[in-house]
Order: structure tokens, then sequence, then C-alpha cells
């Protein structure tokens, strides 16, 4: 059980051998920044010129030392939303992902320069830090900047970073505010095939643009129900069916549940259980 933990190359050695790669193998291990790090190691790999690729591969793990990490220095919180940027530091909500990327020598995007980052040891270092992480970027004009905010007081010392050093730039957290969400009862309809044979079982969640669910939803949920069960039965298979399909119907359920409660309190919708027979 150790073994991963202990032996951190590894899983890049499993997945090289997977694919079929022969070359060298690297692992770095560090928090959420180590994929920038790991980017501009792949970029000094890259000046020789006997390499003609280098993927990068990365992973974010959530275990149990990690969670009791963040709850001790307080920068987690355990249910939504999470709110960027905001006045107050409420904290993050831990996520796994995996991504990875191919860097060649030539192709359509180009890569003009990476800062692999830094440590600090005192919260008040952050926004100098980030000061000067910015000023190294920003050899040429910045129109927009993604950002990593994520809830925690990293936040407002990035937003006085971006202030002090890119005034006109656009913001975009790439974590965005997650609203509340409402799990509504399964529905159960007949779709409207001509044969009458086939019907949907959907389970959805609601999801609403504010941190509570709205009073107007709570008193209109029986009318909401029933405008839901007769979009259902007016579907056919082939409609709902396919991706695309769904993301109609989706969009569609959004708009009747708006038009219901006569205000745009509905963020999103998402199907938890979508079984046809």
């Amino acid at each position: 059980m150790l073994f991963p933990e202990t032996v951190f190359n590894a899983p890049a050695s499993h997945l090289a051998a997977i694919l079929g790669i022969t070359g060298s193998t690297y692992t770095l291990v560090g928090d959420s920044a180590v994929g920038l790090l790991a980017i501009r190691m792949a970029e000094d790999l890259m000046t020789n010129e006997e390499l003609e690729y280098c993927l990068v591969v990365g992973a974010e793990e959530v275990d149990w030392l990690l969670c009791d990490a963040y709850r001790r220095w307080r920068l987690l919180r355990l249910a939504p939303p999470v709110e960027p940027f905001n006045k107050t530091a409420r904290g993050m909500i831990l996520s796994e992902g995996a991504g990875a990327i191919l860097l060649s020598r030539t192709g359509s995007i180009i890569i003009a320069q990476i800062d692999a980052g830094t440590y600090y040891r005192k919260r008040t270092e952050t926004e100098e830090i980030l000061s000067r992480i910015l000023s190294n970027l920003t050899q040429d004009e910045v129109d927009l900047v993604i950002s990593s905010a994520n809830g925690t007081f990293i936040d407002q010392a990035e937003c006085r970073a971006l202030r002090r050093i890119l005034p006109d730039a656009i913001v975009y957290a790439a974590k965005p505010a997650v609203g509340a969400l409402l799990a509504l009862e399964p529905f159960i309809a007949n779709l409207g095939d001509e044969d009458g044979k086939r019907y949907l079982k959907a389970t959805l969640q609601v999801e609403f643009f504010g941190t509570r669910v709205p009073d107007e939803f709570t008193t209109r949920q029986a009318q909401v129900r029933d405008l839901l069960l007769t979009l259902f039965t007016s579907k056919q298979f082939a409609e709902i069916r396919t991706p695309q399909g769904k993301a109609l119907l989706r969009d569609e359920i959004i708009n009747r549940i708006n038009r219901a409660i006569s205000h745009d309190l509905v963020k999103a919708v998402y199907f938890t259980e979508f079984i046809v027979q």
C-alpha cells in the first residue's frame, strides 16, 4: 500500500510502459503550482535537439493527509459555494483531476514564457511574490488573465497584485462560484413516440445563482414538476438520445423553471440519472 506513496516515479514509469514510451520519465511532487514547474522543466529538456516531443501529465489526489492539512490551515470549507475574490475568504473545496499536454517544437500554439512560481513562509509575502511573477511574465501586452482564485486568502493578494501590474487586463476566475444545489425527486414519464412504449426516468439537480434556494422556487415546486413532466412527455426518443439532445433539454428545463418562478434564478441543471426504456 505504501509503494505508490514512497516511490514517486512509479506511476510515471507505469504510464510510460502502457503508452510504449521508451524515453526518460521524471516525477515532480508539490502543491497545485507544480504543474507549471513541470512545464518549465519540459521546456528546459526540449533544449536538447534530440528530443522532438515531451509529454507532461498532471494529477491531483485528495487524500486524508491533504484534507487534514488544509483544515488545520483554515483553507478548507466543507460545502459550496466557492467564492473567488470574495472580500471574506471562506475557503476552498478540494477536488481531484488530471490533464496532459504534449510539447513539440512546432505547432499552432506557442508558449511565450513560463514562470515556475515560488514559495512563501508568511501570508504577508504573497502579494509581493505574485507581483514579481506578474512582472516577469508581462514583457508583452496582456489583455486576459486566467486567475487561480479559489476562495482563500491568496485571492485578495492576487487581486492587489493584478491591479498594480495589469490594471487594464480582463480577469477570469477558472473556479467560478458554485450556487446552491437542490436535488429534485425522480421523474418518470412516457415519451411522445407514436408506439407509446418508451418511458424516461430522470433525476436531476438544480443549481441557482445565489447561495441559497430561492423562496420563489420552494413555493412553486408543484408547478415546476407539472411543467417538467409536460416537457418530458412531449419529447421523442430520437430528440434526447444524443448529447446534443440532452443539452437542449437542459436549456428547456432551465427556461421553463425560470418562467414558472418569474425570475432568472436557475443557473444550471445536472442530470444524475437519465434512463430511457
